[in-house]
């Protein structure tokens, strides 16, 4: 909006007097965005160290009555692709999620599509049954049932005092 005004022939220091300030952030923000997406191949959060790509599954954490309810979109991958850990009530996914390789030279104008490896971690309550945890992957979403149990009441006992 304000790149229009100014190609226009307004100047840019008559515009950011009568500017609101969210107006100004917003132009700020808009400036940064573009450049710095200007010759990216991949914007900042879908590179890793070196050549190594980072992917970032979308997670939900839900929870019943009976049991915690977590789900991913994984899409393309298969239950080959991910490995899932419990280890001192902390529940780790892991996978890769690799990319087509295609021998033509393509020459893209959107890229959005993102590849690489993903880690996530979630510390889970005292509550859950560790044996019965369940997961499933069907049409790119990963499901996992974590069953509650109850626990057993910690009841306070009271020790006499004798004397000798």
């Amino acid at each position: 909006m304000i790149r229009n005004l100014i190609k226009r022939g307004h100047d840019e220091g008559s515009l950011k007097k009568n500017m609101n300030p969210f107006d100004e952030l917003h132009r700020q923000m808009d400036a940064l965005v573009n450049s710095f997406f200007s010759g990216a191949e991949l914007p900042w959060f879908a590179m890793g160290r070196g050549d190594e790509k980072t992917f970032y599954p979308t997670f939900e954490i839900a929870e019943t009555d009976k049991e915690y309810h977590v789900s991913a979109e994984l899409p393309g991958l298969t239950e080959k692709d991910i490995e899932i850990n419990l280890e001192d009530n902390i529940l780790t996914i892991k996978g890769e999620k690799k990319e087509e390789k295609d021998e033509k030279k393509k020459n893209y104008h959107l890229y959005e599509r993102r590849y690489g490896l993903f880690n996530r971690s979630f510390t889970l309550p005292e509550n859950v049954d560790q044996e019965k945890i369940n997961a499933n992957i069907k049409n790119g979403v990963l499901e996992i049932l974590i069953p509650k149990k109850e626990i057993q009441k910690k009841t306070a006992k009271k020790i006499e005092v004798k004397g000798k």
